[in-house]
């Protein structure tokens, strides 16, 4: 096995830095099960040189509705955005942004059905802005 540096995706930077459910463990600074889990997926896929491919129904939809929700998006902010293909990468993280927003990041999440559509849009899902905070982090853009 090669040394690899451990390059976290931003579509999983909710897992790694999700909360141990005890409180003593979060307070005594331990990783959750969810972090250890995805760090041992990196550790196994690099070991193997295979990677766990995980498609569902909703991620399959949300690929193939991309280019819709981006025409959408469009449409009501009278923009002109496209699919950014550019993987960003540096030493800590990598990932695809959906769009290039120039001196913004924008990305577009499709529901699988009516019932999963955030109706009051209250709650963000925390595992999206991780992955949004990662993408940032990657452009260089800040939070304002």
């Amino acid at each position: 096995m090669d040394n690899k540096q451990f390059r976290a995706r931003c579509s999983a930077l909710g897992d790694i830095m999700s909360d141990p459910k005890a409180a003593a463990d979060k307070k005594a600074g331990k990783l959750s099960k969810t972090a250890i889990s995805a760090a041992e997926s990196w550790v196994k896929e690099n070991i193997y040189g295979r990677n766990k491919h995980i498609e569902t129904n909703q991620m399959a939809k949300g690929t193939h509705q991309e280019s819709k929700a981006i025409a959408t998006l469009n449409l009501v902010l009278g923009t002109d955005y496209s699919k950014d293909s550019i993987k960003l990468e540096n030493d800590f993280c990598t990932g695809h942004r959906d769009i290039d927003g120039g001196d913004h990041v924008r990305d577009t999440k499709t529901c699988y059905g009516f019932s999963t559509f955030p109706l009051f849009g209250l709650d963000v899902e925390k595992d999206y802005v991780w992955q949004l905070q990662g993408y940032m982090y990657l452009s260089g853009e800040k939070y304002t």
